[in-house]
């Protein structure tokens, strides 16, 4: 019922894409060469930026001392921006001729942008300082986890085919990263074995962008203990004249019959812009590259509204609600699948900015964390508004915005679609969590530049579910049994946080303090739970602190040194979670309120390189956990379930100790080709037990090669994926080492018409290519055991995949 609703409304929104536009299009204009010229400005103090790189077709140099560029217009061309300290933008001829009938350019200089982090551009063009291109098809991800291993940061629990990857940053996963929509907004899993996770419940066809911020300095968006996850939604934008927009896209894949539809459609006028949008993935099992076949079908969709209302220069109101659902998920490595899983997602916003500052697009865009790490890019087709031409800074509130949202995810799995001989038992699992918050935050100006952010949020998680077992078989058979998995149990967070940014020459540095508030309780305890745990209801207060600086050393080299101390409650699996295994390995899992906060302590030094043809970075990062939560096998206590060997129960240890590096790199090699580079490796050691840390991925190595041909409109790439093998691996989790792997994916990008062209054809991409080329059988460390076989999930073999994307 749920998929016949999705794809009726999917194909409502396909219609309306093709119809809006075909009575929307406009001829391509041919424009007679002119000369204009503008001064590129500092946003904050209208001073000019000398040594800014441009591009303009076969027109190419610096701004001279007085920021000053001159060109000769030309027809279907955008003009490339790049400096070490702004970044990277491009403008349309639209815009260059708006900007030079005013006759400056303001742009913001990446001062704000100071946490470690890594910026993943959805929307393909897209720059800043470190970005990955993706195509068209990561519109249409049914999966936010495993887009984000498109970073070698990033690698991910997996415990079922296609669906629900768990993702895991510099060693750290599930409550120790905080994953956020739009900054605040957020999911908790349902299922106890995580069939859900947060990430799962991402719409990545409305993402724009993805922030990575690593390690626990950013703590605006909640507790960064180990790394922020900020999933941004595109800001809306306001058009004079009512004008219609939208994207539909396509894809396929051969080797599980995986397809894919996505589509958006919307109107904008001077103080609106509303838009609805829709998702649509299914496939069947997948061929390894043993040849063997891997449960992993799953169908997955979305859709939902969002709309923003600008009643006045000052003041805007976004509202957006989404609807996901998915169905008949295989998880090969669990006893049960997921049969439904139905959430709601909603976010209301109030944005004030007073008029002195509102004249900025990129106001708005700053409270929401993007001006941190994109450091004022903008993109062509971005709505271009006429820029002050002195500086618009002078009052102290430069922002203010307020937010509630919620989040409810309704889960049932059970055994009902495994093939058992002989059935024992029918096993389903009915579980609810319910999110909801708030978050106000003012952002203020300093003297000589500098900015604080002051604010207060709220967080309230809430999850019950029971698991019912019919016994077909044995002395038992006739009998059902009912097994608390959450017992109800809920954690309140209200934190309050301050962040302030400030440069002083060729230095920048930011503070940064956070102190939460964290209540936790189970409202429906289960008896067995109580005889082991007496004292369910716990309050902590947990204070964290970051601290950094960076030198800018030259106009391509800086250094920046980071520190935090970041403090976390357990999450309401590590407290309340009832016998139940959702480990690593079959023992069931007994939760402990009683666990005391885990503190991080961390350091990063980075190193990077921009210059307008090469962009390096290193990382090193350590840290030193304190009363590190784990689990503990617990002889004392019998498991619920004779399949469960035993029982393991949260506990802290005194240390742990993860370190690594990261590092990145990009060139071009000339005018059409261009390569690059990723690099991670993270090593972790229980300091108390002498052993490794469980599931840390092993060293991961990618190199791509890709060229830009015939004006934009080919661009072949070839990838290499080399993993090494783990050995490191906790004996005390029944962890197995992993083998080393390479793989080699192609890919083939086309665009009928050049970049910057204005005609019918200029946004429709078609993206092809073949994964895993050369059929290789292999699994990554995380990938979790298939039940009852005792072997790895191994990843899908050679695939070839067709995307087609258009929008207007």
């Amino acid at each position: 019922m749920q998929s016949a609703i999705i794809k009726t409304f999917l194909s409502l929104l396909f219609l309306g894409a093709v119809l809006v536009p075909a009575t929307n299009l406009k001829a391509a204009t041919q424009s007679e060469d002119e000369a204009l010229a503008f001064v590129v400005r500092n946003e904050a103090t209208s001073q000019p930026v000398a040594h800014v790189l441009y591009r303009y077709g076969n027109q190419q140099g610096s701004t001279t001392q007085d920021g000053r560029i001159q060109l000769t217009l030309r027809d279907e061309t955008l003009l490339e921006l790049s400096h070490v300290s702004y970044g990277s933008r491009t403008l349309s001829n639209e815009e260059i001729r708006q900007v030079a009938t005013t006759g400056s350019l303001l742009w913001r200089e990446r001062t704000t942008q100071m946490q470690p982090v890594t910026v993943v551009s959805v929307r393909p063009g897209e720059q800043s300082r470190t970005v990955l291109d993706l195509d068209t098809g990561d519109k249409l991800s049914h999966d936010a986890g495993s887009f984000l291993q498109n970073l070698a940061a990033f690698s991910g629990v997996r415990k079922g085919g296609g669906y629900g990857y768990d993702p895991v940053l510099r060693g750290f996963k599930y409550d120790q990263l905080n994953v956020v929509i739009d900054g605040s907004m957020s999911a908790s899993a349902a299922c106890p074995n995580r069939m859900d996770p947060p990430t799962s419940q991402v719409a990545m066809n409305m993402v724009e962008r993805v922030e990575v911020l690593k390690g626990p300095y950013a703590l605006r968006y909640g507790n960064g203990f180990g790394g922020t996850i900020n999933f941004i939604s595109a800001e809306p934008d306001f058009t004079e004249q009512l004008t219609p927009y939208g994207r539909l896209s396509a894809s396929t894949e051969s080797n599980n019959a995986v397809y894919r539809y996505e589509a958006v459609t919307g109107v904008r006028t001077a103080r609106s812009d509303v838009s609805l949008f829709g998702s649509w993935s299914e496939a069947d099992s997948y061929t390894d590259g043993r040849g063997r076949d891997i449960a992993a079908a799953y169908e997955r969709g979305s859709y939902g509204l969002k709309a923003a209302v600008n009643p006045s220069p000052a003041h805007r109101a976004d509202l957006s609600l989404q609807r996901n659902v998915a169905s008949n998920t295989e998880f090969a490595s669990l006893p049960m699948d997921l049969i439904s899983d139905e959430t709601w997602l909603g976010n209301l916003t109030w944005q004030y900015t007073p008029t002195s500052h509102a004249s900025h697009s990129g106001d708005q865009d700053r409270a929401r964390g993007g001006s941190l790490v994109a450091g004022g890019n903008h993109t062509a087709g971005a709505s271009p508004q006429a820029a002050p031409t002195s500086a618009s800074h002078s009052g102290l509130l430069h922002h203010l915005e307020a937010n509630i949202w919620f989040s409810y995810v309704d889960h049932f799995m059970s055994n009902e679609l495994r093939d058992l001989n002989p059935r024992t038992v029918n096993a389903g699992t009915q579980a609810e969590t319910l999110n909801f918050g708030a978050r106000t935050e003012a952002q203020m100006n300093l003297p000589r530049g500098g900015t604080t952010y002051l604010g207060i949020d709220f967080r309230s998680e809430q999850a019950e579910g029971v698991r019912e077992r019919e016994m077909l078989m044995g002395p038992m058979a006739g009998r059902t049994l009912l097994d608390n998995a959450w017992q109800k149990s809920r954690i309140h967070t209200a934190g309050l946080f301050a962040e302030m940014q400030q440069s002083a020459g060729s230095y920048r540095y930011v503070i940064a303090a956070r102190l939460d508030v964290n209540h936790a309780e189970a409202l429906d305890p289960d008896e067995r739970f109580l005889s082991v745990n007496t004292d369910l209801t716990v309050t902590q207060l947990n204070p964290s602190v970051s601290a950094g600086i960076i030198r800018s050393w030259n106009e391509a080299l800086e250094t920046g040194i980071w520190a935090g101390r970041s403090v976390r409650s357990a999450g309401i699996t590590e407290r309340y979670i009832n016998f139940f295994p959702v480990g690593l390995d079959p023992y069931e899992m007994l939760g402990n309120p009683s666990l005391t906060q885990e503190v991080n302590h961390q350091i990063d030094v980075i190193t990077s390189w921009n210059a307008p043809t090469l962009r390096a970075e290193v990382n090193l990062f350590q840290s030193l956990i304190t009363d590190y939560i784990t689990s503990r096998i617990d002889p004392d206590l019998a498991p619920r379930m004779a399949t469960a060997p035993g029982v393991r129960r949260y506990v802290n240890v005194d240390r742990a100790w993860i370190a690594g590096v990261e590092v990145s790199l990009n060139q071009l090699l000339g005018r059409h080709l261009s390569h690059g580079a990723q690099l991670a490796w993270t090593y972790g050691q229980n300091l108390e037990t002498d052993e490794a840390l469980p599931e840390i991925a092993p060293l991961d190595l990618r190199y791509h090669l890709g060229a830009t041909l015939w004006e934009g409109r080919i661009q072949p790439e070839v990838s290499v994926r080399h993993v090494r093998a783990q050995d490191r691996v906790s004996a005390s989790f029944g962890e197995l080492p992993s083998e080393a792997f390479t793989r080699v994916d192609m890919q083939l990008v086309v665009r009928p018409s050049s970049a910057g062209a204005q005609s019918a054809w200029s946004n429709l991409r078609i993206v092809g290519g073949v994964q895993n080329l050369f059929d290789v059988a292999y699994y990554e460390h995380l990938s979790r055991n298939i039940a009852g076989v005792g072997q790895p999930i191994y990843e899908p073999g050679r695939n070839v995949y067709v995307t087609v994307g258009y929008s207007f």
